[in-house]
């Protein structure tokens, strides 16, 4: 959450205000301001990284028959994916930016594809074999699973679709009902999860 918050800062800063009557103070304040959340990004990111790193290894070679396995790679993509988002308005400024950006998006692109299919194979695991799942990758994987997913498809049916924007409209009905489904089933998921945990604290 802190990187998202970084992000919302940094552009706005960024390319907004800091530009007007070009303020030298402000194009300071905002130079300052991208350079501390990119140090404070990247140590959290670091930290994370090492944390799924750990977890990942820790289930040994059969780990991927288990959703934890998927929801840590999950959780490790998404970070990576973010981390690599923020990179670009300071990558900007570097003297091969031209190599750089692209390299970031490539990566952002890339850790968006393994999210969604780490998360999808952790909750069809998790599904199959009733498996609860609380953990903190969980957790993470979920919000932006239930968050990111149905807003890129929306965006997407929009982008593809420019001569049908506004409702009503098949495809944007089409992908609404999609997002929707994918709302639906994750939160049931959390909730049978959240069951299936009592149960075993009560029995216990």
């Amino acid at each position: 959450m802190m990187m998202i918050a970084a992000l919302g800062v940094i552009i706005p800063l960024n390319i907004g205000v800091g530009v007007l009557g070009n303020n030298q103070f402000a194009v300071w304040f905002n130079l300052t301001t991208m350079i501390t959340w990119f140090i404070v990004a990247s140590f959290a990111t670091a930290l994370v990284a090492a944390r799924c790193t750990k977890n990942i290894l820790r289930y040994g070679v059969f780990g991927f028959a288990r959703p934890n396995w998927w929801f840590e790679f999950g959780r490790l993509s998404v970070i990576v994916g973010l981390f690599a988002v923020i990179s670009c308005p300071a990558a900007f400024f570097l003297p091969f930016r031209n190599s750089v950006v692209p390299a970031l998006l490539a990566t952002a692109a890339a850790s968006a594809v393994l999210f969604v299919v780490a998360a999808t194979v952790g909750y069809v695991l998790a599904f199959v074999n009733h498996s609860p799942v609380n953990s903190k990758a969980f957790q993470c994987v979920h919000y932006f699973y239930c968050t990111m997913v149905p807003v890129t498809l929306l965006i997407t049916s929009a982008i593809c679709w420019p001569q049908a924007v506004f409702w009503p409209n098949g495809f944007l009905v089409i992908c609404g009902g999609v997002a929707s489904a994918i709302l639906c089933a994750c939160g049931m998921l959390s909730v049978v999860s959240r069951y299936n945990q009592w149960e075993t604290e009560e029995a216990s």
